[in-house]
């Protein structure tokens, strides 16, 4: 075990020295050296640089939100095609629920990191900072909350609506008592 973590140790130090040389000199002449110097492709080279950037040391990869999180749904804003996807909906808000709960689990210095993988309109959130929405000041967002946002937005719906589409399922019963 002990070897490993020595690796692990080893593999962030490497990606915050290539990060640190991105700073520095850019990413086209660290793909240059690549390139060069490595026998690596253009377009490898660029692979590689992506990967590290991707690389975040001390992280879970659960606690970084999705790409997905912040793309449109496929026909999103079509209420007969968002009504046939309230599965799906449900289990994307639980997973975006789940990561919300790994980010406020990580220390301030991690969230930090974290936070740059987010759009800004959800920082405040996130770290449950006071908002000022107009109606009223805010400074407490629970997981579901902030995961019907980004579902809103990923749908082009409401909050309110795919708030009704993840509830109504929890409601919907048999004879028997039983949840359908």
């Amino acid at each position: 075990m002990s070897d490993e973590l020595d690796i692990l140790d080893k593999t962030f130090q490497f990606v915050k020295e290539i990060k640190k040389h991105i700073k520095l000199h850019g990413d086209k002449k660290l793909r240059t050296e690549l390139c060069h110097n490595a026998g690596l492709s253009h377009e490898d080279a660029g692979n590689l640089i992506d990967i590290i950037g991707n690389i975040v040391p001390d992280i879970s990869y659960d606690a970084l939100p999705g790409e997905w999180f912040f793309q449109m749904a496929p026909k999103a804003g079509k209420s007969n095609i968002l009504k046939n996807q309230k599965d799906k909906i449900r289990r994307e808000r639980e997973e975006i629920q789940y990561t919300i709960k790994q980010f406020r689990d990580l220390n301030n210095d991690l969230k930090e990191v974290v936070l740059e993988w987010w759009p800004e309109e959800y920082h405040n959130k996130l770290q449950n900072k006071e908002i000022d929405d107009g109606d009223e000041i805010r400074d407490k967002f629970s997981e579901t909350e902030i995961a019907n946002e980004v579902l809103a937005g990923r749908y082009g719906s409401t909050v309110e609506t795919i708030n009704t589409y993840c509830k109504k399922s929890k409601r919907k019963r048999s004879v028997d008592g039983k949840q359908s």
